[in-house]
């Protein structure tokens, strides 16, 4: 539970800071801030990551005897479902490292360059819709993977 943890409180703390930040940077200093910033967090989730997922096999090589345990016991399916969840939200997180951060960056630098082009503005808005709603369902399903460790550890 360790490694999610880290992974949740990271993104609310870049949350937070993403607030502050809006405010006493200029546009292309939050980018870099931000690139840099997300760089960061991206070492850090993915070593909490790693984490979470060795974490969960040592667990179930302790506590089960076999695989077919892991559908013939309530706590065998309780950590099938958490490493369901952990799949997602890795996922999730290569989408938004790899392809949805990247893009949001390169349209904010473009919009600096033509402040006035309303396309590259409305790409920019529904680009940044897209991002808030994948960190919220990352922290979502980082919650829903605590709450199954928490699970997990009682039964």
């Amino acid at each position: 539970m360790i490694g999610v943890a880290i992974f949740a409180g990271g993104m609310v703390t870049l949350a937070l800071a993403s607030g502050v930040v809006k405010k006493q940077l200029e546009p292309r200093a939050r980018i870099g801030f931000f690139k840099s910033l997300g760089r960061l967090f991206g070492y850090v989730s993915a070593g909490a990551l790693v984490l979470l997922a060795g974490s969960g096999f040592y667990m179930a090589d302790r506590r089960l005897g076999s695989l077919s345990q892991l559908s013939d016991t309530e706590w065998g399916r309780i950590l099938t479902e958490k490493l369901g969840l952990v799949l997602v939200l890795v996922i999730l997180v290569l989408l938004h490292s790899f392809f949805i951060g990247p893009s949001l960056g390169e349209l904010r630098e473009r919009l600096l360059e033509d402040p006035d082009n309303r396309e590259l503005e409305s790409k920019l808005r529904k680009k940044r819709i897209l991002s808030g709603a994948t960190n919220g369902l990352m922290l979502l399903v980082a919650l829903a993977v605590i709450v199954m460790g928490a699970r997990l550890a009682t039964s």
